[in-house]
Parts: C-alpha cells; sequence; structure tokens
C-alpha cells in the first residue's frame, strides 16, 4: 500500500502516466546531511516493486519516467556520493531492472544481491 503523502520528508515523483509513484525515506547521517533512499510503487495494485531502505543509496537528484512503467534512478552511495554513481533503470510492470546503460532484463528480486557487490 503506498503511504499518505502528509508522511513524506521529500515530495514523492508521480511518473506523467500515473503508472509509478516514487517515495522517499529519510535517514539523517549526520547533521543535515540526510539519505533518501527510494522506495518504487506500482499504482494499478499499490505493489511496492523496489525498496532500497537501509542501502544508502540516495536517488533525490535527476529521477526521471523515460517511459511508460520505466523509472530511472541515479543512485549515489552515501557518504561517497560524489564519487559513486550508479544508473538504475526499472521496469515496474516486468519488475525488472538495468544498471548502467543496461537495458531491464534482470529481475528485481536480484538487486539487493547487486547493490551489495557494488560496495
Amino acid at each position: 500500500m503506498i503511504p499518505p503523502p502528509e508522511h513524506d520528508l521529500v515530495p514523492r515523483m508521480t511518473s506523467p502516466d500515473g503508472s509509478i509513484v516514487v517515495v522517499f525515506t529519510g535517514q539523517e547521517m549526520r547533521m543535515s546531511v540526510w539519505v533518501h533512499e527510494p522506495l518504487v510503487y506500482r499504482t494499478r495494485d499499490e505493489a511496492l516493486v523496489l525498496a532500497l531502505d537501509g542501502t544508502l543509496l540516495d536517488a533525490t537528484t535527476g529521477l526521471e519516467f523515460p517511459g511508460p512503467h520505466l523509472v530511472r534512478l541515479p543512485l549515489r552511495r552515501y557518504p561517497r556520493g560524489d564519487k559513486v554513481r550508479y544508473d538504475l533503470l526499472v521496469d515496474v510492470e516486468a519488475e525488472t531492472f538495468g544498471l548502467d546503460g543496461a537495458e531491464p532484463t534482470r529481475p528485481l528480486w536480484a538487486l539487493r544481491k547487486v547493490v551489495r557487490e557494488l560496495g
């Protein structure tokens, strides 16, 4: 279920066709330094298709919706966000992803392992 907007720390993003909602969790890492990790919902059934909470990957800068059912999340890893960046493309209908320019063909359930390996 998609949480109500009054709980948002950062404004949520909705795709132009309304099929995707991205909500951000917030963790204060130190005084006034926040990491906003994305939660991606498919609106037709309110399914949470991607949860990157707890990964220290911030996705608030440059998020876009390049096509129907697609969301591109430019991820920055805290605390090395200026040096370590990833480009994540997610297809919320197929529940697949592609990383750093790859087409979204890998299953989303495999993403947590990939994120851990990226360091």
